[in-house]
């Protein structure tokens, strides 16, 4: 819509802020709202309640649908699946949270470098999706191996 198109503009003038700025307010700060809310209450919440599958299934839904976002209903979706296996198989939220804002940072960076993905008819490529997921597939693997070298003998 116009505002969306206008808050853009303004952000991508010199002399906002700066890039630190615009991921801060972009990409750290709402991962670290998000993921506080999502995985840090309500997945533990479910998990408790129903099971960790139910718990990783129904927050990223909930997830997905807070975003209010027909173009990106899937991908928020797989995204929130990820950061809640990682919730579940960490027991940490910082690795959700590092997570989702490399997921935003590299969404942020794209928009920034290609504004035709935020602007109508919202022409978005697929490589940030797959940088991100390679990003946070890294980040699951070495937070598993963090927890595999940290287990007690015969539980990693």
């Amino acid at each position: 819509d116009g505002r969306q198109q206008e808050l853009f503009k303004v952000l991508v003038m010199p002399g906002v802020g700066g890039l630190a700025a615009v991921l801060g307010a972009l990409a750290i700060v709402p991962a670290l709202m998000e993921e506080g809310l999502f995985r840090g209450i309500l997945h533990p919440l479910l998990e408790k309640a129903w099971g960790r599958w139910v718990a990783i299934g129904l927050s990223a839904a909930l997830f997905s649908a807070f975003h209010m976002s027909r173009e990106q209903i899937v991908v928020q979706f797989l995204l929130g699946l990820v950061l809640g296996w990682l919730r579940s198989v960490t027991g940490s939220l910082w690795p959700c949270m590092v997570g989702h804002a490399l997921h935003n940072g590299v969404s942020v960076l794209g928009m920034l470098w290609f504004p035709a993905w935020v602007l109508p008819p919202y022409r978005v490529p697929s490589w940030p999706v797959w940088v991100g997921g390679v990003l946070l597939a890294l980040l699951a693997s070495l937070a598993m191996r963090r927890r595999a070298l940290n287990a007690p003998p015969g539980q990693g």
